[in-house]
């Protein structure tokens, strides 16, 4: 289950704009561009902000190293150092590069008769 925190590495005031947009999945710039809005809006904004820096917290050390060698491994072209063992190619792990070919050349034909 997904937790909300306060960011570590994105943040311009106390991390909680970056901490939604790491929670949401979505660009931070636009987070904070809505508390903005929400602010000029009414003027809540800032209360509300300030309430989240103090109920959220930052995550855990454990967790930011987890999901940091998650990020790096999800990237294209970067390898994980965190973890050597997550360093395999995918052919390593299937039994290698022939069977991969046949296995994606089966799926190709059977999406092709469908």
């Amino acid at each position: 289950m997904k937790k909300l925190y306060k960011s570590r590495t994105d943040k311009k005031i106390g991390g909680v704009c970056g901490g939604l947009a790491e929670y949401f999945e979505i660009d931070s710039s636009l987070v904070r561009l809505g508390w903005v809005v929400l602010t000029l809006a009414g003027g809540s904004g800032i209360l509300l902000y300030f309430i989240a820096v103090l109920v959220l917290s930052y995550p855990p050390e454990d967790e930011v190293q987890r999901r940091d060698s998650f990020e790096s491994t999800s990237q294209a072209g970067f390898a994980n150092t965190a973890r050597p063992e997550a360093n395999k190619s995918t052919t390593e792990e299937f039994g290698g590069e022939d069977e991969v070919i046949e296995v994606v050349e089966a799926t190709i034909v059977e999406e092709q008769e469908q």
